[in-house]
């Protein structure tokens, strides 16, 4: 079997696909896989064989126009009110999914003892829950949000890469093709090749939002492309949430166990012996410092609980150890650490809300505090807080003294790590890549029938 593996040049959506290429790889088939110039570096350093197709977009300037709509927060302040983009602004106004389709906003901060809580306000920016804008989900923002923008840069992404990606599959003959939700190159490529495309999520389903307007949105490509149709969600979709964090999707459901990549790295160095305190790990991921500097909140976060019982662990890129300040004496910093490697010596985790960090933390049991900032981030924190093994705190309601107070609640309230262990439970019982790899082969022969 050949399996075409593909996505748009961001890294955390090509990391989250590598266990399962690499367990394709190891059941004796050929796998490639395709993006953009810009990640060809990145694939390679996975031990995965690359092929660029298309042209590079800037992605980045989008995601900062989302992210930072008004004048940037100063340099070392958290995120004054209104700095951010109203998490409903995903999608147009009445495009959040009906009830039962997609599991509503976390409600607002519980009481002592009830897990799963958010503080300062609902996760979607609201009192309560309310979705910014107000109720039902209808953006603030209207039809000018973050939802219509990320759509157009979407479909200009699969556009910059879709006939490469067509011509590839011809020319190495691809069997299957396996492609991150948001890279719509994969199945419009899959559509003209005539094999099937199998979609592979890199966290909570964000598609099941904007799912129904997303053949309008890839109407020009299909009809481009000679196509009568093309089905975003694929024939089957690899999951690696655990069910507590699942949402439904647009096609057959393959749970697979998740298996942290974080890209490569070394063992890290031994920490100071354990003094007695839990152990917090800050980490801010690689997409914040890359859409702005003034994103990347780690330093703030540490000096924040400075003051705290606990001791603190920052995990930085080597790039990013220059955007924290100083730190308080019972910091230690971490450089180009692998997560997986990190976590296990760690008790909870406060970070961004990416589904790679958030997922990883989950693999080993851990509570965490998220500070969300980009809609797809919103989302993903917002299932694990409803899902009680967490605590979201809105970037207009972040402050040091509300960060404290998130901690203090995680570290006072069991319940959110019993929540925790029972998400890790349930992701270490789903079927592992390698399984999921062999049904692979049986949609790439036609024998599994989507449901």
């Amino acid at each position: 079997m050949r399996v075409l593996f593909t996505t748009w040049a961001w890294p955390s959506h090509l990391y989250a696909m590598v266990p399962l290429a690499w367990a394709c790889r190891a059941g004796g088939h050929d796998v490639l896989v395709a993006s953009q110039p810009e990640l060809t570096e990145t694939i390679l350093r996975t031990g995965l064989p690359a092929a660029p197709v298309g042209r590079d977009v800037d992605a980045v300037a989008t995601f900062r126009d989302i992210a930072l709509p008004g004048d940037i927060a100063p340099p070392g302040d958290i995120a004054p009110p209104g700095d951010i983009a109203p998490p409903g602004d995903i999608a147009p106004p009445g495009d959040i999914a009906p009830p039962g389709d997609v599991a509503p906003p976390p409600p607002g901060r519980r009481r002592s003892g009830e897990p799963g809580g958010t503080l300062g306000g609902g996760a979607n920016g609201g009192p309560g829950g309310t979705p910014a804008g107000g109720p039902g989900g209808t953006p603030a923002g209207g039809p000018g949000g973050g939802g219509p923008r990320v759509l157009g840069l979407l479909t200009a992404l699969a556009d910059a890469m879709v006939d490469d990606l067509v011509e590839l599959g011809r020319r190495w003959r691809a069997d299957l093709v396996v492609f991150e939700p948001t890279a719509f190159a994969g199945p419009l490529a899959a559509a003209v090749l005539g094999v099937p495309a199998v979609r592979h999520l890199y966290g909570t389903d964000l598609m099941s939002v904007v799912g129904r307007f997303l053949p309008a949105a890839l109407d020009p490509l299909r009809e481009r492309l000679g196509l009568r149709a093309v089905d975003p969600f694929g024939v089957a979709t690899v999951d690696p949430c655990p069910a507590g964090l699942q949402v439904p999707v647009g096609s057959r459901r393959l749970p697979m166990r998740y298996v942290p990549h974080n890209g490569p790295g070394t063992l890290p160095p031994e920490l100071p012996r354990p003094s007695g305190r839990p152990r917090v790990c800050v980490t801010w991921g690689t997409t914040m410092s890359r859409v702005d500097p003034g994103l990347f909140l780690a330093g703030q976060v540490a000096r924040a609980i400075g003051d705290l019982e606990v001791d603190v662990v920052v995990a930085v890129t080597p790039g990013q150890r220059e955007l924290l300040g100083p730190l308080p004496p019972r910091a230690h910093v971490v450089e180009s650490a692998p997560l997986h490697l990190l976590l296990p010596s760690c008790d909870l985790v406060v970070a961004h809300g990416g589904a790679g960090t958030l997922l990883t933390a989950l693999a080993h049991g851990l509570p965490q505090l998220l500070l969300p900032r980009l809609p797809d981030h919103v989302r993903h924190a917002g299932r694990l807080a409803e899902a009680g093994a967490g605590v979201v705190l809105p970037a207009s309601a972040s402050s040091p003294e509300t960060i404290r107070d998130g901690l203090s609640e995680l570290l006072a309230v069991p319940g959110y790590r019993t929540a925790a262990e029972r998400l890790r439970r349930e992701m270490h019982g789903q079927p592992s890549p390698e399984e999921v790899g062999r049904e692979l082969e049986r949609v790439a022969t036609g024998a599994a029938v989507r449901s």
